[in-house]
């Protein structure tokens, strides 16, 4: 994804593409863009994002019970785009080869259904 794309992404917030794990949030500041995708028990993206020289603001974690994935939101900056997309990317690959292969369908499911009920 170039980064004009993730900036068209932008503009049209509340789409989730087939292919990703996340999703912008409307709140951005000039800056930062707030992002939001489903992790593990295992905190698999804190090594993806190190390993990458990502730094996020970490805004909050959801969780629900047992569930096998929470919620994380987070402040990237927007020169981070390009870097936090290779980085969503690595965590469905860690997220495949931890046994979780219905991460991707997951996320993109519950994220479209949170946006219908949110139009």
């Amino acid at each position: 994804m170039s980064l004009s794309e993730f900036y068209d992404h932008d503009r049209q917030k509340g789409t989730v593409m087939e292919e990703n794990n996340y999703i912008m949030l409307d709140e951005e500041t000039e800056n930062t863009y707030k992002l939001a995708f489903f992790d593990c028990a295992d905190n698999l993206y804190k090594e993806i994002f190190r390993n990458r020289g990502l730094t996020a603001l970490l805004t909050d974690v959801f969780s629900k019970g047992h569930n096998v994935y929470k919620m994380v939101i987070c402040d990237i900056d927007k020169k981070d785009a390009i870097t936090f997309c290779q980085a969503m990317k690595d965590l469905v690959e860690a997220m495949n080869e931890a046994g979780h292969k219905d991460y991707v369908e997951f996320s993109r499911d519950f994220f479209n259904m949170a946006l219908k009920q949110y139009r």
